[in-house]
């Protein structure tokens, strides 16, 4: 059995051990596993002196006029006076009026920061670059050929 005081996952096998909520099977090797381990067997000893006292724990008597006395203060809040009824909902439209303000004050104009965009060149083939310079040299060479020759050429 891995031990529960060490892994954080399985430490809540100790508190149901201590409730007494596991099966047998489960509560006889949780048993073995705190006999061979003393941080197990503390972690046991302590859980078992809170649940006592908790146990033992009684809490205070409520008063008799409790409920009045509770009711007359709610009632009181929900009051709160004239200017409770003015000032409630005046605060969320002053917080909206507030966050308009803000965004009115701090928008960016469009074009005041105007952005760099970068494209990717598009990547050539090695034929077509063949090609196009290929046509090069014959546009070079019909410009660089005489007029005599160029003239012959068209008239057969």
């Amino acid at each position: 059995m891995e031990c529960p005081a060490k892994a954080r996952e399985s430490s809540q096998v100790l508190i149901d051990y201590c409730a007494g909520t596991l099966d047998a099977a489960a509560a006889a090797e949780v048993e073995c596993h705190i006999e061979q381990c003393a941080a197990c067997r503390e972690f046991c000893r302590k859980q078992s002196m809170v649940w006592s006292a908790l146990g033992d724990w009684e809490p205070a008597p409520v008063s008799a006029s409790f409920d009045a006395r509770l009711g007359a203060r709610l009632e009181q809040a929900d009051r709160g006076g004239w200017w409770a009824s003015i000032w409630r909902p005046a605060v969320p439209l002053a917080a909206a009026a507030v966050v308009i303000a803000a965004v009115l004050l701090l928008r960016v104009p469009e074009g005041a920061n105007p952005t760099i965009v970068v494209k990717k060149a598009d990547t050539m083939d090695i034929d077509q670059v063949e090609k196009s310079l290929d046509d090069i040299d014959i546009l070079k060479q019909l410009y660089l050929a005489p007029p005599d020759t160029a003239a012959g050429a068209e008239q057969l």
